[in-house]
């Protein structure tokens, strides 16, 4: 699968946290150092000359679970586990025989387990799906009925069980039924089911990309467009892919919907190929809503290309002493990749010590020049 700085940003277990507070994840994309830690040089830096060695800049420990909520959705497939039950054990390795009929007593499994109260429902839904996973791997019959499955399920729970199967399993057949179902699926339901199977599989297909971008353009549903920005992973797109993306991806950036805006601009910070691209990413941070404000805070520590706005534009949302408290957080943390100069040092270093006085900052750590 595809590093992704928002997927790999954070441990597991706060992308976990992620995939608790969204249903949809899954933005989106480079990995980052622990809360707190020195961050290697960035090619971002504010306009001008500093008067002083440029500095840095450490996030505050609780800022990193405020940014958890802006990674992507995106959950592996539970492996069998150690130490489970012997009772859930052994009725996951009965469950069938060889190629399709093992699959159907698998899934015949998987259903009604999700439909019980029993205390070990969890650990033999992880069998049951790992069990899937190879056998759909190993054996054309078996994918052939799980697509089946999958498709005459669309947006139930028993849907949704099967897709964390699907979603490792790398085959174009996956990848085509997840495209024509997020395309013409009979309700909005299954659509979402589709484009959720898409951000599973980390479709870097250009001819997938642009089938999403269709559904951006056409698709009338706020749910749906808001799962499509999700099932647009970037990969190594050719210019022309890049810009027909970011074209889509700006009107988003102004929808009436917030969860819509907030998922358009953290997307856009990931596909921007320069600063006019970005701009409405640093008209975010002046959103009426603080959970847009708390996405482009976000995003903007995140970007590949320069803007000789950000480093001040971040700035001004630390120091507002009346913004969102994750507002804050996330600026803070995104400050943290780039050097500062004096006058921006002095801002930021006020909010620090305001919450250290106030026990919300974990551990602090000593400037360095570059």
């Amino acid at each position: 699968m595809r590093p992704s700085p928002a997927k790999l940003l954070f441990p597991l277990s706060l992308l976990l946290t992620a995939v608790v507070s969204y249903q949809v994840g899954r933005a989106s994309t480079s990995s980052a150092p622990p809360a707190g830690a020195a961050t290697a040089a960035s090619p971002l830096t504010q306009s001008g000359a500093p008067s002083a060695a440029p500095r840095r800049v450490s996030a505050p420990a609780h800022a990193e679970a405020s940014a958890a909520r802006h990674v992507r959705r995106s959950e592996p497939v539970p492996g069998a586990s150690v130490g489970k039950p012997d009772s859930a054990a052994a009725e996951v390795a009965g469950a069938g025989a060889a190629g399709s009929s093992s699959a159907r007593e698998l899934v015949r499994a998987l259903e009604a387990a999700a439909a019980s109260d029993r205390a070990d429902r969890q650990d033999v839904l992880d069998q049951l799906q790992s069990r899937l996973v190879s056998e759909c791997v190993a054996r054309p019959e078996a994918l052939a009925f799980c697509l089946e499955r999958f498709r005459a399920t669309a947006g139930s729970e028993a849907g949704a069980l099967l897709a964390v199967a699907l979603g490792q399993v790398k085959d174009a057949e996956v990848e085509s039924a997840a495209l024509d179902l997020a395309r013409s699926g009979r309700g909005e339901a299954e659509r979402l089911a589709g484009l959720e199977l898409l951000d599973r599989l980390d479709v870097e297909n250009p001819a997938t990309r642009a089938g999403v971008l269709e559904i951006l353009r056409g698709d009338a549903s706020l749910r749906v467009q808001s799962a499509a920005i999700y099932a647009l992973h970037r990969g190594l797109p050719e210019p022309a892919d890049t810009r027909r993306t970011v074209t889509v991806l700006a009107p988003l950036a102004a929808s009436a919907d917030p969860e819509l805006r907030r998922r358009a601009v953290v997307a856009l910070a990931e596909w921007a190929p320069d600063a006019a691209s970005l701009e409405p990413v640093l008209l975010a941070l002046a959103d009426p809503s603080p959970d847009v404000r708390a996405g482009a805070a976000f995003a903007l520590g995140r970007t590949r290309v320069p803007h000789p706005g950000l480093i001040d534009a971040l700035a001004t949302r630390v120091a507002d002493p009346h913004e969102d408290s994750t507002v804050r957080d996330l600026a803070w943390q995104s400050l943290t990749r780039f050097p500062l100069d004096d006058r921006t040092w002095a801002r930021v270093q006020e909010f620090r010590l305001q919450h250290e006085a106030a026990g919300e900052v974990g551990g602090s750590e000593e400037p360095h020049g570059e």
